[in-house]
């Protein structure tokens, strides 16, 4: 695993920490819900109308704490923003830096499963990212950005995330570029 997450380290540019999961759907689900959880108190999202359903199901779930959920062209503050970098219906590549420059303050999600293989992926400017590849997925951290555990287990991925990981199935893994 530690091989794998040095292979994703480098080829979205991160020095921050990497969680290997089941899918880029539990990657986005514990990004969103792990800041969501771990936030003072409940707050604004904007999500992107293109968004995949695991990020519209994930902060439709958090309606029920009392998180208010807007569309993103809605504009006003958000403490989170949750978008996709490839619209996985449209092929539309979306402006991270743009989101990033108009909502500074914001903690962004960025779902990049589409993205992988076909364009280049740079987590500046992100604070969560959410990979997949076949057979697993990976969320990419900002260095110092703290989420909650979305599945307790083992303490597998230093309490991150319970669950083994499927070592066969990662010994051949390399970035797509």
């Amino acid at each position: 695993p530690e091989s794998v997450k040095s292979e994703i380290s480098a080829g979205v540019g991160s020095s921050g920490e990497i969680i290997l999961c089941s899918s880029v759907d539990e990657a986005s689900n514990h990004a969103i819900k792990g800041i969501a959880l771990r936030a003072p108190e409940v707050g604004r999202i904007l999500v992107s109308t293109g968004a995949p359903l695991a990020i519209r199901n994930s902060v439709m779930w958090l309606t029920r704490m009392g998180w208010d959920i807007s569309d993103l062209d809605s504009g006003g503050d958000a403490d989170i923003i949750a978008v996709e970098m490839v619209n996985h219906e449209t092929g539309v590549i979306r402006d991270i830096s743009a989101i990033r420059e108009r909502y500074p303050k914001a903690l962004l999600v960025v779902e990049a499963s589409a993205a992988v293989g076909r364009i280049p992926i740079s987590s500046d400017g992100i604070d969560a990212l959410a990979l997949g590849f076949d057979g697993f997925g990976a969320l990419v951290i900002r260095k110092g950005l703290r989420l909650d555990p979305l599945i307790h287990g083992g303490g597998e991925q230093g309490g991150r995330r319970g669950g083994h990981l499927p070592e066969k199935l990662l010994s051949g893994f390399s970035f797509p570029s």
